[in-house]
């Protein structure tokens, strides 16, 4: 990576972080919201995809569901009633604000480095 390309990286991670930020102090947590992801953002697989199915079919009309995908993630395979955000968009960092659960199979590191819980969120991994 050239010394440019590092700089324009600094900068990309800078803005996205300044952004997380400034979400996190002014979006409410919505309790109703549940933001779910899985493995590195490119599967609807797993626990959280268990989870997520449990609830469509038992108490679809209670939650609100929000997943996450990187952006070669085909969606169209998901149930009309997900409501699904770009991994590192504007509204997926509105999303995972916004939700009171976060749920996924991994560490929550890999949320990115601009992720901070805040204190009326739950974090909920189902990891295996």
């Amino acid at each position: 990576m050239t010394f440019i390309e590092l700089q324009i990286d600094r900068m990309k991670r800078l803005f996205w972080y300044i952004m997380a930020m400034a979400l996190r102090l002014f979006i409410p947590v919505k309790n109703n919201r549940l933001f779910f992801y899985a493995y590195d953002f490119d599967k609807y697989s797993c626990n959280p995809r268990a989870l997520t199915e449990y609830i469509l079919n038992n108490h679809s009309d209670a939650f609100e569901i929000i997943w996450a995908f990187d952006k070669t993630f085909d969606t169209s395979i998901l149930d009309e009633r997900i409501r699904v955000v770009r991994l590192n968009t504007f509204r997926y960092l509105f999303a995972m604000y916004s939700s009171k659960f976060i749920i996924n199979n991994r560490r929550a590191i890999t949320l990115g480095d601009y992720f901070i819980k805040k204190s009326n969120q739950r974090y909920l991994m189902l990891w295996h």
